[in-house]
């Protein structure tokens, strides 16, 4: 039997029934598998420094799925709400005065983006009193969650749900709660939760709280008399802390990162974000080695008026790791500094500048993924000072390298760069002719080998013929080079 209601009041049940924290909004049309293994992993690029972040992608976590019940056909816009109507459909409806309403058999409420599933479903449209039982689940766009029992109030905003499970869409962060309280439409608190970012029943780490606090309108998460877990086996003991529940810059802890490699061994990591000023920032990230012991790492931000650049630095104070003829570290204190900076000088001429450095050549192989997964040969320093305008570009600077290759030795690096000066010009000189020059000046050097300099000139003239179908491009060029 399927029944219409007036869009305000009985899915306003709906409205209260969200009762997970956090992103509690998705965008218009963002779909959600039940099932993602992640995205596959990237390979740096030959010389890159830092891999993109992979922020819900744990090594040590299963793919995260969603929640059984999560229907992807259903509508993501929750603008929706207020204009439409909302349905309710039971195997059984009983109502003996048009205002107490009780639903039964695989009862089903929905409005736009929400949706309440549950055994039974008792609703009193004059007070907008609810009370729902038995495999009770709510679906809206941002959030999944399920309950045993729920009982509120629509108009208070307020509810109480009972052996809850409930997980973020976006972040996909989820966990299991006693009961969860609905304090206000924006403010939920959770008693003895639990709370990950690994797969829903595969929790490899998460953080058991006494209670967990949502506040929407802030953007953060509050655990008191918190435990951070490693499978079963408590790992850090936090009286309270803070955590993000959406992408708002606020301090506290990020989510911590677990992985597993051979060199290392186990890690955990448990980052600090400390947002001091709207304008740079800093991450302070403990990480424990069980092959090789503690580390600290860290990264600083800025952005100043004509002026931007950040800092990361890891540093292990003393290595545990074996000696195995690669790498004899054992008991040395290591380093990783990363730094970058660009400038604006004038007008048209810009400053950049980059410092990486390592402790070690095997640093990156012991401490990164390993030169199969992240190539990363060597380490590139330099500055230069580079200017455009309409028609010619330049740039002077200087570049090194550093190896970061343990089966190489330092005579595979590339020439430095000591140092260079490009020019380039070109010039319109009609509508489909053009002349320029490329020119380029640079004193290599290399220890042990042949260094010396190269000047390279390249005048030209081109023409440009075609349409959208054809071109013809003809160039006349003459290079001079020289050693």
């Amino acid at each position: 039997m399927t029944s219409k209601f007036p869009p305000r009041r009985l899915l306003a049940v709906a409205a209260a029934l969200a009762l997970v924290g956090g992103q509690a909004s998705a965008k218009a049309g963002h779909s959600h598998p039940k099932a993602s293994a992640g995205d596959p992993d990237q390979v740096c690029p030959l010389g890159s420094f830092h891999c993109a972040a992979r922020p819900y992608n744990y090594a040590m976590c299963r793919p995260n799925a969603l929640l059984e019940f999560y229907d992807p056909t259903l509508s993501q816009d929750n603008s929706l709400r207020d204009t439409s109507p909302a349905y309710a459909n039971a195997q059984r409806v009983d109502s003996s005065n048009q205002t107490i309403y009780h639903f039964s058999g695989d009862v089903v409420m929905q409005r736009a983006d929400q949706r309440l599933q549950a055994d039974s479903v008792d609703y009193n449209d004059d007070t907008t009193d609810y009370d729902a039982r038995g495999n009770v689940r709510y679906q809206e766009a941002g959030q999944l969650l399920a309950a045993s029992h729920l009982q509120g109030n629509t108009h208070a905003s307020r509810g109480v749900a009972d052996d809850v499970r409930y997980q973020m869409l976006e972040s996909r962060g989820n966990g299991v709660a006693k009961q969860g309280h609905l304090l206000d439409a924006r403010h939920t608190r959770y008693s003895m939760a639990t709370y990950s970012t690994c797969d829903v029943g595969h929790h490899v780490w998460e953080f058991r709280a006494k209670s967990i606090s949502i506040d929407q309108n802030n953007g953060i998460g509050v655990a008191r008399n918190a435990t951070m877990r490693i499978g079963k086996v408590p790992f850090l003991y936090l009286p309270y802390f803070t955590f993000p529940t959406d992408d708002r810059r606020k301090s506290g802890f990020l989510y911590p990162t677990i992985g597993n490699t051979s060199r290392s061994g186990f890690e955990v990591s448990t980052p600090y974000y400390l947002n001091l000023a709207p304008n740079y920032d800093a991450t302070l990230d403990p990480r424990i080695y069980t092959g090789r012991g503690a580390m600290l790492a860290g990264e600083f931000r800025y952005l100043l008026p004509g002026t931007s650049g950040q800092l990361n630095a890891e540093y292990v104070p003393r290595d545990h790791g074996e000696n195995d003829g690669l790498a004899d570290t054992k008991g040395d204190s290591r380093y990783l500094i990363n730094y970058s900076d660009t400038t604006q000088l004038w007008k048209g001429w810009r400053f950049y500048g980059s410092y990486n450095h390592v402790s070690d050549s095997s640093y990156l192989y012991d401490y990164g993924n390993g030169l199969s997964r992240t190539p990363v040969y060597y380490l590139s320093s330099g500055a230069s000072i580079a200017g455009s305008g309409k028609w010619w570009s330049a740039s002077f600077g200087a570049t090194t390298y550093q190896n970061t290759n343990p089966f190489a030795t330092d005579h595979s690096l590339p020439y430095r760069q000591l140092p260079y000066a490009r020019y380039s010009l070109d010039v319109p000189l009609s509508r489909w002719l053009e002349a320029g020059v490329d020119t380029e000046a640079v004193a290599f050097r290399k220890a042990d080998y042949v260094e010396g300099q190269r000047e390279d000139i390249y005048p030209y003239l081109a023409a440009d013929f075609g349409s959208s179908a054809w071109y013809v491009r003809p160039k006349l060029a003459w290079r001079y080079t020289a050693y």
